[in-house]
């Protein structure tokens, strides 16, 4: 008997449910996702033709859901007539996370070594155990191979059609997913975050099997340069601790992780600038704001913020991030030692706080993401600058 999990997870999608979720479609929804993604400026004829696309995939489901058996016959007859583009739209709930009907998909990683070698057998042919999730001894969910949906889903994160060829991009073999295909176990988006979230705690504490959500880059085919580059180092004795934690922000994906790495880049100096400084009291916050006006200019960081076009995210008031403390745009230097040292409080204390001031795992990294840049440009100028045995 075949499981409806892993590659056929998708079976547990409840037929009335599909149905109802395909008739809720809001072709307006597509034409902004084409707008967004392929033309800013679509002409009233082809914004037309659009709305017409997914009307007809409506219109199909509708006439053959009673004679469809099953909720897998009337999903592959209604993808027969989309185009890859209306999947994209409509099934995709972020850059990792299917979402259809009752049925929920998530991509996953495992987290350590024990993991994959306990999960993982074979080499050109690769095997993956299973894991059934169940509440009150009921299967809900699964951690195991995609689903045939999934792929379909992401289909461009694996496959790339470039002149008539078609290229892999990525290798599906190591990927897991999490299914979970009870809907009734949440009421909102939050309450999912919070399942899966549960889901992964139990499976590390209970299995001692360590996943971690991750999600796909969504880039271009690379294109190496077309000749050998050249790197000039010069010969100065430099001390090797800045430069290990440095480094450190390219083992690891993580943007807290990589903050942190770059925040104590500029911490290894803090004892030698006090001492150099005429402060009296050792306050953190004020040992950063001197090593980076004695590190920096504030014509060239300015010039950096607006070259790399974040001038908005770093000068304007962030009402749902309380840390993003605004820089003064005509003096950044007045104003971003305290920047910096609000995030990185923000990313090291765990206390109760007002909404928004914590940085919470998993949840505020694509806003983390664009600090990264700045906390990077500021270590790299405090190690050139403080970095020197003489």
């Amino acid at each position: 008997m075949t499981r409806d999990y892993g590659m056929n997870g998708h079976r547990n999608i409840q037929k009335d449910k599909l149905v109802e979720w395909f008739l809720s479609w809001d072709a307006e929804v597509y034409v902004e996702w084409i707008e967004k993604y392929y033309c800013e400026d679509l002409i009233d004829e082809m914004k037309k033709s659009y709305v017409e696309l997914v009307e007809l995939v409506k219109q199909v489901v509708e006439r053959t859901c009673v004679n469809e058996e099953n909720s897998e016959s009337l999903l592959y007859t209604a993808m027969k007539i989309m185009s890859s583009s209306i999947i994209y739209c409509y099934f995709r709930n972020g850059n990792s996370t299917l979402k259809c009907a009752n049925y929920y998909e998530i991509l996953l990683e495992p987290a350590d070594t024990n993991t994959k070698e306990r999960l993982i057998n074979g080499y050109d042919y690769i095997e993956r155990i299973g894991i059934d999730i169940k509440i009150d001894n009921k299967i809900v969910g699964y951690i195991g191979k995609m689903s045939d949906l999934f792929w379909h889903t992401f289909y461009d994160q694996y496959r790339i059609e470039e002149n008539g060829y078609i290229e892999s991009c990525r290798d599906d073999k190591y990927d897991f997913t999490l299914q979970i295909w009870d809907d009734a176990l949440f009421n909102n988006a939050q309450e999912f975050e919070l399942l899966v979230e549960k889901v992964l705690f139990e499976c590390d504490v209970n299995l001692n099997l360590c996943f971690k959500r991750t999600s796909y880059s969504f880039k271009e085919k690379i294109e190496a340069h077309n000749e050998n580059l050249s790197l000039m180092i010069w010969n100065t004795h430099y001390e090797e601790a800045p430069f290990r934690y440095f480094n450190f922000a390219n083992y690891t994906t993580v943007p807290r992780h990589k903050y942190l790495a770059y925040y104590q880049v500029i911490e290894y100096f803090f004892v030698r600038a006090f001492q150099k400084s005429e402060l009296t009291i050792f306050k953190e916050l004020r040992v950063l704001d001197y090593l980076i006006r004695t590190s920096l200019e504030n014509e060239l960081v300015f010039e950096w913020i607006t070259t790399n076009g974040l001038c908005t995210h770093f000068t304007e008031l962030n009402t749902n991030y309380p840390a993003l403390l605004p820089l003064d745009k005509s003096n950044v230097l007045d104003t971003i030692a305290k920047r910096l040292y609000t995030v990185r409080c923000s990313l090291v204390h765990a206390k109760e706080t007002k909404e928004g001031y914590n940085f919470i795992p998993n949840l505020n990294d694509s806003i983390l993401d664009k600090e990264i840049g700045l906390i990077k440009y500021v270590a790299e100028h405090v190690l050139r600058k403080w970095n020197i045995i003489t």
